[in-house]
């Protein structure tokens, strides 16, 4: 993990966090586990950095790797890694991002429809889609 200032974005910090998929993928339980731990370390991170401020809001964004040819896959395990952290969060609101490339139109179908199957009037997560394209 690399952690810089942000410099004129709005935001107070930027973490690179480097998660390289293998290009053939053999073993599926070991995929859906490196995808939640990627997410959940990522969040934990930006968590334990929130405890050190008076901020009731933390914000992550992770950009979608298009490299990877299960999108289901990735989809499933991104939200429910995501999801598991907003549960653990008591104190803190969460606000994660997936950032997707206008190409990614297969996993963006995947990503909405796995959202949709989650999504009850009163589960407190809130989705906006907005297409850059």
């Amino acid at each position: 993990m690399t952690e810089t200032t942000a410099g004129k974005l709005g935001c107070k910090r930027i973490l690179f966090v480097n998660w390289s998929l293998p290009e053939i993928v053999t073993n599926e339980p070991s995929f859906r586990k490196s995808i939640r731990t990627f997410i959940s370390r990522s969040i934990q991170y930006c968590l334990i950095g929130n405890q050190n401020s008076n901020s009731t809001i933390q914000s992550i964004a992770f950009a979608v790797p298009d490299s990877c040819h299960h999108e289901r896959i990735l989809a499933e395990e991104m939200i429910n890694a995501a999801k598991q952290q907003i549960d653990l969060s008591n104190s803190v609101s969460l606000m994660i991002s997936f950032v997707m490339l206008s190409d990614q139109e297969i996993f963006y179908e995947q990503f909405r429809s796995v959202i949709q199957n989650l999504q009850t009037e009163s589960d407190g997560i809130g989705v906006l889609f907005w297409p850059i394209s």
